[in-house]
């Protein structure tokens, strides 16, 4: 592993890692529950760094290192502690898959690689909920070296309720933090109550590696007092350590040791009242044999993740710096929003997987048709199969006649991880939308694979009833008063976007099922909103908000998969219109407002689906200047929370996020690079 750590630096200095001050820095992203990350205004002095999760708790994740006889903070070490010394900070950057930090301590230079591998075709990689900290020292002359990293029960919810288990497995050891009488499928402030926490350490060729369960004094006494820990592994109390130190000995030049940490939920997913698992299980069914394999696998990961990396900063750079940044910081939070299941009792890979996505920072529903949606243009670039698999819940649920409608339900359940459907009939009022993105998303895995349709006969009747249910003029062209995907603003009747989805979700379903029915009442509708005015100002300058209300506007984002997919619901003429509207309305904050319903805000991920359309329809400063308003808000320092997505583009608090954080949905960044081909 050594030698593969030291081609990792190497290859961070060639691929020129980003290092735009972001909001937040992704450090162990690996599932809705391994979501720990390093807050921009910690940055200063990393020594003293705070770790978070996601929703803002702390986590505590120290790592100490000891140079000859100094012992030295390095990372994550809020509070001064006797007989440690502060290193000096020396840059932090990251890609799409690490987060590199470096420090120098005595005559000592620290590289930590905070790596958390995205690999959407390799279901078993993916779904490891594990990340890998690696920690390289480099001196110029012989130096003896330890290193310690740590963690405590702030990374579960069950702070006090928990065992504090030591476990052995040759050169693999691991510690591991649960509650044995837990429920499933609960969560306090987003953390999981269920599941167990894991810290593990792999011994080096060229290190010693010791352990010890205890009090922070003490091990932090141990381990400057002598490089090593006590062993001792006594019953767990809270706010304990549980502590790996490695002892390279003599250093000369460069070594470097490795540490996982991770979180574990057998029982993942409550779906339809059955248990999903993650995909692993099917190949390595417990602790015993995931970590090991973990380990085993790194050198592998880390090769797919430096080709990926520099792929993404290629393909970045081709439209400009800032764009690659927004790539770049978009890969680890999308990903961490999902996870890949198979059944619990007989996880095997001779079936698909299904996927279910959290709807991170706002209501916490599962497989947000509204929430995939925005997200799908980094699955239709790196992994299309993954739109049919977070598609497929609902295939299933419906066509099993426990929804009792006919228009796709808004979201698989309202709280992650019970993805157990509305069989009440009450979702959220996002119908129109909801079913129109579904199926044109449902295109989208075709129109991205060439797949045939043999899968989708046994939910014929789901899509012929959801098509129908768009079908009527009073429903799918002057529609009812509905929220839109945007549901802070009130729902009204006729408005332009929920027809919008509505008609392209209904030519895409007609071209994949080769129903000419649907595709000429799409061309119909388009033909009304746009040929015929229906949804335009008299002008003929901007689509409305709402019909007739001639002095409102809105971005029209569902015109990016109309675009992408070659449907043709709508003339290259009205995305000429709109982005000539757009280039006239970005504001002198450089953000542009999402509508202009009375509200200050802007949303980012359909501010990148404009832009991206826009710039293949003669207004390319549409798509620069969204890049732009989105690598500002996200760099300005207002903010501190892992990439939002919504902010205040005018009035008083201008580059302030709202609510938005976290989320899958800055896959939307993508939207750019897919419409000039991945």
């Amino acid at each position: 592993m050594l030698l593969t750590n030291l081609l990792f630096v190497l290859f961070a200095g060639l691929c020129s890692a980003g290092t735009a001050h972001l909001s937040s820095y992704p450090l162990a992203v690996r599932s809705p529950y391994l979501s720990a990350w390093l807050p921009g205004n910690e940055t200063s002095d990393i020594t003293k760094a705070q770790v978070q999760f996601w929703n803002g708790q702390s986590l505590t994740w120290p790592v100490l290192a000891r140079v000859g006889d100094a012992t030295w903070a390095l990372f994550g070490l809020p509070n001064d502690v006797d007989n440690v010394q502060r290193a000096e900070q020396t840059g932090i950057s990251y890609t799409s898959t690490h987060t590199t930090i470096s420090a120098t301590a005595g005559d000592a230079v620290f590289t930590l690689d905070f790596f958390s591998p995205v690999s959407p075709e390799n279901f078993i990689r993916q779904s490891l909920p594990f990340s890998y900290l690696t920690i390289t020292a480099e001196t110029a002359s012989a130096s003896n070296v330890q290193i310690l990293s740590a963690i405590d029960d702030t990374w579960t919810a069950q702070q006090g309720h928990v065992n504090g288990v030591f476990d052995n497995l040759g050169s693999q050891s691991f510690f591991t933090l649960n509650n044995p009488g837990s429920t499933f499928y609960t969560e306090n402030k987003d953390m999981a109550t269920w599941g167990s926490v894991q810290f593990a350490s792999e011994q080096s060729n060229s290190s010693s590696l010791s352990h010890q369960l205890g009090d922070p004094a003490a091990v932090y006494g141990a381990f400057a007092a002598s490089g090593k820990l006590s062993g001792d592994t006594p019953a767990y109390s809270q706010g304990n350590l549980l502590a790996f130190a490695h002892d390279l000995g003599s250093v000369t030049g460069n070594s470097s040791v490795t540490f996982a940490v991770g979180h574990v939920r057998d029982h993942a997913i409550n779906f339809l009242g059955a248990a999903q698992t993650p995909y692993y299980r099917s190949t390595y069914p417990n602790d015993q044999t995931a970590i090991p394999h973990f380990f085993a696998d790194y050198e592998a990961a880390l090769a797919e993740s430096r080709a990926f990396d520099e792929k993404v900063q290629q393909k970045g750079d081709s439209i400009s710096s800032n764009y690659t940044d927004l790539l770049e910081a978009s890969v680890r939070q999308a990903f961490g929003a999902m996870e890949v299941t198979l059944p619990y009792d007989k996880p095997s890979t001779d079936q698909d997987p299904l996927m279910f996505l959290k709807e991170i920072s706002s209501d916490g529903n599962v497989n947000t048709v509204d929430v995939i949606m925005p997200t799908h243009p980094i699955l239709y670039a790196l992994c299309p199969d993954w739109i049919r698999y977070l598609l497929t819940p609902y295939l299933i649920y419906q066509s099993s006649g426990a929804w009792p409608n006919d228009y796709i339900v808004h979201d698989m359940g309202a709280h992650y991880p019970n993805a157990i459907g509305h069989n009440d009939g009450q979702a959220e009022d996002i119908l129109i939308e909801a079913t129109g993105d579904f199926l044109a998303m449902l295109y989208a895995y075709h129109h991205a694979t060439n797949a045939t349709t043999d899968w989708l006969q046994p939910y014929q009747n789901v899509l012929t009833r959801a098509a129908n249910y768009l079908y009527p003029e009073n429903t799918g062209l002057y529609t009812p008063s509905q929220r839109s995907t945007v549901d802070a603003i009130p729902a009204s009747a006729n408005q332009t976007t929920l027809s919008m989805s509505g008609t392209i979700g209904l030519k895409a379903i007609g071209k994949l099922l080769n129903m000419d029915n649907y595709t000429s009442q799409a061309s119909h509708f388009a033909d009304v909103l746009y040929t015929q005015g229906l949804a335009l100002d008299s002008g003929r300058t901007h689509f409305t908000y709402n019909y007739g209300a001639e002095n409102t506007w809105v971005t029209t984002f569902s015109l990016w998969d109309d675009y992408l997919l070659g449907l043709n619901t709508f003339p290259q003429a009205a995305n000429e219109m709109m982005g000539q509207w757009y280039s006239q309305h970005f504001l002198p904050s450089g953000g542009i407002l999402y509508s202009n319903k009375n509200e200050d805000f802007t949303i980012s991920e359909w501010a990148m689906f404009a832009g991206a359309v826009s710039a293949k329809s003669g207004a390319a400063d549409v798509q620069e200047k969204a890049i732009d308003m989105v690598w500002s808000f996200i760099t300005n320092g207002l903010n501190t929370v892992p990439f939002p997505t919504k902010f205040d583009v005018q009035g008083a608090d201008i580059g302030k996020f709202i609510v938005n954080k976290a989320r899958p949905t800055v896959g939307s960044m993508w939207a750019p690079i897919v419409l000039q081909a991945w």
